[in-house]
């Protein structure tokens, strides 16, 4: 028996939405009334974050936060490492002395555990608030930026966004759909005209660093081996690359 795949029918619906995207940009015109033809711009957000001074000074309050953090995670840490270094020159491992050794190694170990645990949340939440922050003044420059300098539309630049080859049909298809940006000229990109607004009106003294971490009580979490470290999460750094588009 010969099986043969039929033809999906979202491939020709897809194709026939981004014809119709495509005709529709094609069409679009200045509003009725109005002589000056529409001024268009569009931000890479990623390059914005790094090119800000604000990004890297809210960055490195994160950091100081994090080697912070970790301090206190190795405090207890290396009470558990003593610990167990006595219980390993310990002679005699059916003594009283050994089994309390033991006990407090085991209690110790549960603390690590979740002070860790408790850490990395209260972090993340820091990087969500700067991340959200920093979004926020992007897009009031932004759009303060457009005002003066009379843009129409201003656009996230998403042309890095490219389907991937290795994982299917329904991520190829969403990462078709979520790409607003088909095609711009170099002249659009306003990214650096951004980046020189947005630093010359900052100043430290205006920043507003995040709220201390509260406190973090030695309650019982899961098990697990000495020495753990607060992950400081993956890819770019809260503040910068907001929104950031794969190359």
């Amino acid at each position: 028996m010969n099986i043969r795949l039929r033809p999906t029918l979202a491939l020709a619906a897809l194709v026939a939405g981004l014809a119709a995207l495509s005709l529709n940009a094609a069409t679009a015109q200045a509003p009725v009334g109005s002589s000056q033809p529409l001024k268009v711009g569009i931000v890479d957000l990623g390059k914005l974050g790094d090119g800000l001074k604000e990004a890297a000074d809210a960055n490195d309050r994160l950091k100081a936060q994090h080697t912070a953090a970790q301090g206190r995670l190795d405090e207890v840490v290396n009470l558990l490492k003593q610990k167990q270094q006595d219980m390993e020159n310990m002679r005699d491992k059916n003594s009283q002395a050994y089994l309390n050794l033991w006990s407090d190694a085991a209690e110790l170990n549960v603390q690590a555990r979740a002070r860790k645990e408790a850490l990395e949340k209260v972090f993340d939440q820091q990087k969500g608030i700067v991340t959200a922050d920093m979004y926020v003044k992007m897009i009031d420059a932004i759009g303060e930026l457009a005002r003066q300098e009379g843009y129409d539309l201003i656009m996230v630049d998403d042309r890095g966004l490219t389907p991937p080859s290795d994982r299917g049909a329904d991520a190829v298809g969403q990462v078709i759909q979520a790409r607003k940006v088909l095609f711009a000229s170099p002249r659009l990109d306003i990214t650096q005209q951004v980046i020189t607004f947005m630093n010359n009106r900052y100043t430290p003294s205006s920043t507003r660093p995040p709220a201390p971490p509260p406190a973090i009580p030695p309650a019982p979490g899961a098990t697990g081996s000495a020495g753990p470290t607060i992950a400081p999460g993956p890819g770019a750094t809260a503040a910068t690359g907001a929104g950031r588009n794969p190359r």
